[in-house]
């Protein structure tokens, strides 16, 4: 308490040492009628240079009066408007100082009038639309009147730019170009002694500033993070620049059926032109797509566009720990983009009308959960708030329509599938492999059932493409891939003829694709399997109802089929003969050998298509 205190004494008294030490210049620039000494653009580069950090107090400390910032403690405390004094003091009188040399220097017109143009046009995109915002809601969306500061999209997206790209040059570059103006001016008049008392007020006023300022000092110190860090922070978001991101959306379907609905397709993309470094970013779909500061859903009327209110999701964490590779943090060069499908559009889902059409629209949102650098640099680090990087902005203005519908008209796919793997296409002289599915004749609404999939080794395969005696033959190891669900097909009866079905909708989930390929033991691995001669291996698949066309009614027949493939990679030999041969596999493992590419000059085992299983939907 008393340490408090005592800091509100010295500032206050550093205070009134900054205030007294404009007064010789405008009293100079008073009696003498302005001053030749002076340089304008210096005294416009000053006047710039507060006006920017004026943004900044004002926006922090009235347009935010629940919430804490950098600049500003909650509640608001002594030390706070002390700062907010200061600014506004400082900013008051260098302004004072401009207008007496505007009104008496005796330089041309024209520059004058530069000057001044400068000046209000300065004002108009920097302090303006900061007090406007304190006094009116001229900021809300038009639905929403009187709305809170959160809601106000587009002062947001204003403070964001000048915290993140114009703060660190308004607050530099003026400065440096009034000081060469300045020094080449001819000096009337000099004091020593009073520019040494200038220099120390000011020099007070810095020091002082620092423990008047609200910094989440504990994140930094207290979380194993560099103290640079705490410098960062505290120069209010400049630092490295962020990236530069931008977001699209697009739906699967320009109908959404209440009984059925689809989703929307949102892609986010870093600028090709970006700086090379790669950085790590996190979105969630429900907290940072449909969350407070997501997406927001208008419905077309005669009138205009109407908002349809909703219940947003939680909003997102603003710090998070790595611990591995995870699906919602993703690692983005320039030019790369990170996908996501994120549903329907949860909030509003209980205010839509069928019949209806309806924009879906973003509104630019900042996000604290990113970093420079690789997933793998940051595993067990916490990234977001506590780092002292500044937000990233994706900014607002990509929409989407579409039109909201009792059921969807389905069209049937008319998507072309491969012809299945013939027999006569083995090849002579390679291991002659076939399959044979079974399975029940019904599938039922509730239950699921199980394909057994028998994969034989029936010998060498002779000219008639036929499997020849197996007393002769070798065992042999074979990777399984061409055994997965890829080279399986779903087919409906549909007017008497089969069509494949594709789940255009289903999700193949994600992957990680930049890792290094993985060295792999042939004898040892579930991605490898060794086959005697007239040995089976058995694999079970699992079908439900909703693996189905999304129209299936009981009575529709399906056939369930091994389409035929090709095992890129085998070798002659069992087990105990391989245990030492090792193979390359993709980062993701279940896809084809890498290494080595052409199976040492085997040529590859085709493997035929199986039988068909048909089944019949049930209740």
């Amino acid at each position: 308490m008393i340490a408090s205190m005592l800091v509100v004494i010295i500032s206050f008294i550093v205070l009134l040492s900054v205030f007294a030490s404009f007064v010789p210049h405008i009293h100079h620039a008073w009696l003498d009628k302005g001053s030749r000494s002076i340089s304008l653009r210096y005294l416009l580069s000053n006047v710039i240079c507060s006006t920017e950090h004026l943004l900044f107090v004002f926006f922090y400390t009235i347009n935010l009066p629940v919430e804490t910032g950098y600049w500003t403690h909650h509640p608001r405390n002594a030390l706070d408007w002390v700062n907010f004094v200061q600014v506004v003091g400082v900013w008051t009188l260098w302004n004072l100082l401009l207008g007496l040399n505007l009104y008496h220097n005796p330089t041309s017109r024209l520059r004058k009038a530069s000057t001044v143009v400068t000046y209000l046009g300065f004002l108009m995109v920097s302090i303006a639309p900061v007090i406007a915002d304190a006094v009116s809601d001229i900021f809300c969306p038009p639905h929403h009147p009187s709305c809170p500061e959160q809601e106000r999209d587009p002062i947001a997206l204003f403070q964001g730019l000048h915290a993140v790209v114009l703060l660190p040059f308004l607050t530099t570059i003026p400065l440096v170009v009034g000081i060469i103006k300045q020094a080449r001016m001819l000096l009337q008049t000099q004091s020593l002694p009073g520019l040494k008392l200038q220099t120390a007020a000011f020099l007070l006023s810095a020091l002082s500033w620092v423990p008047r300022v609200s910094v989440p000092w504990d994140l930094y110190l207290d979380g194993g993070h560099p103290v640079i860090l705490v410098i960062n922070a505290w120069y209010h978001m400049v630092g490295p620049n962020t990236p530069k991101l931008s977001i699209e959306i697009e739906p699967t379907s320009p109908q959404m059926a209440l009984d059925n609905p689809s989703g929307f397709i949102v892609t986010i993309r870093r600028a090709v032109d970006d700086c090379d470094k790669p950085c790590i970013f996190r979105w969630n779909f429900l907290q940072d797509g449909w969350g407070p500061s997501g997406f927001m859903l208008f419905q077309r009327t005669p009138d205009g566009l109407k908002r349809v209110e909703g219940a947003p999701k939680p909003s997102p964490p603003q710090t998070y720990k790595l611990t591995g590779y995870e699906v919602e943090t993703e690692e983005l060069l320039p030019g790369q983009t990170l996908r996501r499908n994120i549903g329907h559009p949860y909030p509003f889902w209980d205010h839509m009308v069928a019949g209806e059409r309806y924009e879906l629209f973003w509104p630019g949102a900042q996000y604290a959960l990113w970093a420079w650098g690789t997933l793998r640099e940051h595993w067990g680090q916490e990234i977001g708030a506590s780092s002292g990087l500044p937000p990233v902005i994706i900014p607002g203005g990509p929409c989407c329509s579409f039109t909201c519908v009792e059921v969807e008209e389905r069209l049937e796919s008319n998507e072309p599938d491969d012809p299945p793997v013939e027999k006569e296409e083995r090849i002579p002289g390679t291991p002659c492999i076939s399959v044979i599915l079974e399975g029940p004749s019904t599938i039922s609404r509730r239950e699921k059932i199980c394909l057994t999939v028998k994969i034989t080794h029936e010998g060498l395969t002779n000219g008639e493409h036929e499997a020849s005696s197996c007393a002769a033959t070798k065992p042999i190891i074979i990777h399984s891939y061409p055994f997965s669900g890829d080279n399986f097909r779903l087919q409906r009866r549909c007017q008497g003829q089969w069509k494949t079905y594709f789940d255009d909708e289903r999700n193949p989930g994600w992957m990680i694709v930049d890792e290094p390929d993985v060295e792999v033991h042939v004898a040892d691995s579930p991605f490898f399997c060794c086959l005697e001669p007239g040995e089976t291996l058995v694999k079970h698949r699992s079908l439900g109802y909703l693996d189905l066309h999304p129209e299936a009614v009981i009575g529709d027949t399906y056939r369930y089929r091994y389409w035929g493939g090709c095992v890129d990679w085998w070798v002659w030999g069992d087990r105990e003969e391989h245990a030492g041969t090792v193979v390359k596999l993709p980062c993701w493992l279940n896809d084809h050998v890498v290494d080595p590419v052409d199976n040492d000059g085997r040529p590859v085992i085709v493997v035929p298509s199986s039988n068909s299983v048909e089944f019949t939907v049930v209740d």
